[in-house]
């Protein structure tokens, strides 16, 4: 069997995965949903939700069109439809997710009840595994649908002109992913920081009203936010990164000099990783009954390693099977069945490496381990392969991106289940329960986003890799003015997301309080206890001031690659890439384990005990959550449109 027929086999693969997604998901909807109380809190939520990604989903497909139109001008309809697969297939893993979590808490909760630990968190990780099937097989089936529509059907082996066209087409389903990581990571991460303020202001102001009370309409839109981040926001941030990597490694593999007499091999190899992952993830689900034997951290822990070590035996077995020997035309090496190995097999080690930091190694300095272990899997990637090595090595990091969103989706749903299960009014052995999987999801939280923010990082390096390999960059002319421009803007752009974003927490935070003082006042019996909450309108009021406030970013975020490239040159865009990579990367690492304590001295008697608390919280979250989103966010996005812009700007700066 050649490499073409494997690749075709990405296409069935994802099919799989998908009805796999859906098949587990329609096991979870046949469970109990528990009493009344439990069911009628559930459905708020998942209101609130509906509404959350109804208002964004319009806000996002209005902008997916005009970008679409704009790649299409630019680049033809084959990128465009490119970038049109990428955003779809982004947006329904997080739509997936959501619908996924919302449904699964009240039947965790249930569980917990009737089966004990064992039983709900078999629940939960069935849940979770929804999510992380939908984006692993969503991001197989999108990279085989940009190849089928690149690749002409029924030759049997493609000329090398339609590989050139294939790698080009696919940098729009990079780029489509990476755009709507801007709504459902950075505005989730914006609205969750922002309706968590909401809750300490309220609860704050409102007597009688404690903190995480169900009656709080801030507290609904704070649960909101915590599924929507957690589930939707994390599928398409990592969604985002697992295709920038694909497509940064074909695109490498189709332009680069040292693969010209085997570019079919070179292209083949990152879609059959893709497809591997993939499978591995498959057979780790195959394991749970297994894996939840222990605790919920364990049982992630026991997952990602078996799924890591399936995916390098898969991986094994097709580079022996197909050998994928390339000459070096230089020195002569072989570059074959080992040196790919062992880059995917740096990028696993990574991978795993990083999501088993404990939380309390990430504080303060610590914070920049995963920064060390994004650095070794780079410098090793290259040192195998050259600039091939690294795509394959972020590829190796991400390519069981399903046990990541495992650990995101667990701490959504075990968070709203722990609500569920005190307004249910179970009995304490469930309360145990639930109060226990809480607790190890914002553990594995703490975890999961060093590695989402290293996984970004080393995503970004790869596409800037493919960026260097299509313009074929030199070193940077540090002389020039563009470079230097580019270079300063570049370093100076993640501070200045981070900050606008910390301003939107705040928008967003009086919003969600001054829409809870609303429906005090408007609804009848609401601090009694005997009317519901507007769940719907408690999450629009907030994400509408959201929407408002990502607006100006993300049309600077767009166009100012299209400017740089096109008004200062290739290598300034470059020098602005790398700027943005320096700093951005370490800032993100840093906030996003932010932990503001309180400062020495005794508390006024008057407040509170729990102010100091309610403080410490206000001030960490828009870093932990808010700015770091939008530093990595604001990193690929850069990195996404420069790479759909390289084949433009190479044919300029050669004319």
């Amino acid at each position: 069997m050649n490499a073409i027929n494997l690749t075709w086999l990405a296409l069935p693969l994802g099919i799989v995965g998908v009805l796999a997604s859906l098949t587990v998901y329609g096991a979870i909807r046949r469970l109990p949903a528990g009493n009344e109380s439990m069911r009628a809190l559930s459905r708020q939520i998942e209101a609130g939700t509906e509404a959350f990604m109804r208002q964004g989903y319009m806000a996002l497909g209005g902008m997916v069109v005009v970008v679409a139109g704009l790649v299409w001008l630019m680049r033809g309809s084959g990128t465009a439809g490119a970038f049109v697969t990428g955003a779809l297939g982004s947006m329904l893993a997080g739509y997936i997710g959501v619908k996924a979590a919302t449904r699964v808490n009240v039947r965790v909760a249930e569980s917990a009840r009737t089966s004990g630990a064992p039983g709900a968190l078999r629940t939960l990780l069935d849940g979770a595994s929804v999510i992380a099937l939908a984006v692993a097989s969503l991001g197989v089936l999108g990279v085989a649908l940009v190849y089928y529509m690149a690749i002409v059907r029924g030759r049997g082996h493609p000329v090398p002109e339609e590989i050139l066209h294939f790698a080009e087409i696919a940098t729009g389903l990079a780029l489509g992913a990476s755009v709507v990581t801007l709504f459902a990571h950075t505005g989730g991460a914006i609205f969750r920081a922002g309706a968590e303020r909401g809750v300490e202001m309220t609860a704050a102001h409102e007597a009688g009203i404690p903190r995480g009370d169900p009656r709080d309409p801030a507290t609904l839109a704070c649960n909101v936010g915590n599924n929507v981040d957690d589930t939707a926001g994390t599928a398409a941030d990592l969604f985002g990164s697992y295709m920038a990597c694909v497509i940064a490694a074909i695109v490498i593999g189709a332009t680069s000099a040292l693969y010209a007499d085997n570019p079919l091999e070179a292209i083949t190899l990152p879609i059959l990783a893709l497809g591997s992952g993939l499978l591995a993830t498959l057979f780790a689900v195959m394991l749970l009954p297994t894996f939840s034997r222990g605790g919920g951290g364990a049982a992630l822990r026991n997952m990602a390693l078996a799924s890591a070590v399936i995916f390098l035996l898969l991986i094994l077995a097709v580079t022996l099977g197909l050998g994928f020997d390339v000459e070096d035309p230089v020195t002569g090496r072989i570059l074959g069945i080992g040196t790919p190995l062992w880059a995917l097999g740096v990028g696993t080690v990574a991978g795993i490496v990083t999501g088993l930091i404990k939380p309390r190694w990430l504080v303060g300095a610590g914070s920049l381990l995963p920064l060390l272990i994004l650095a070794g899997a780079g410098w090793g990637g290259y040192a195998l392969a050259g600039l091939y090595g690294i795509g394959l090595a972020a590829i190796g990091m991400l390519a069981t991106v399903g046990t990541a969103v495992w650990a995101s989706a667990y701490r959504a749903v075990a968070g709203s289940t722990r609500l569920i299960a005190r307004v249910g009014r179970l009995g304490p052995d469930a309360r145990r329960v639930t109060d226990d999987l809480g607790a190890a999801g914002e553990t594995l939280e703490l975890g999961g986003r060093g590695f989402a923010i290293a996984a970004a990082g080393l995503a970004v390096l790869a596409i800037f890799a493919a960026y260097a390999s299509v313009i074929d960059l030199g070193a940077l002319p540090l002389g020039s003015f563009g470079v230097i421009f580019g270079l300063l803007l570049g370093l100076l752009l993640p501070a200045a997301a981070g900050a606008l974003s910390t301003l939107g927490v705040i928008r967003g935070a009086g919003a969600s309080a001054r829409e809870a003082e609303r429906q005090y006042q408007e609804i009848p019996g609401l601090l009694q206890g005997v009317a519901d909450a507007d769940a719907a309108r408690s999450v629009v009021t907030p994400i509408e001031v959201v929407l408002r406030d990502l607006a100006v970013p993300t049309l600077v975020t767009l166009l100012l690659p299209v400017m740089i490239g096109y008004g200062l040159g290739p290598a300034a865009l470059a020098a602005l890439l790398v700027g943005a990579m320096v700093t951005g990367i370490p800032l993100a690492l840093f906030l996003a384990h932010a932990e503001v304590h309180a400062a020495g001295g005794a508390v006024h008697p008057g407040f509170p005990p729990q102010i100091p608390v309610m403080l410490r919280a206000m001030s960490a979250t828009p870093y932990r959550f808010a700015a770091a989103a939008s530093i990595t966010t604001l990193i690929k996005v850069l990195a996404a449109v420069s790479l759909v812009l390289a084949p433009l700007l190479a044919a300029r700066a050669s004319s």
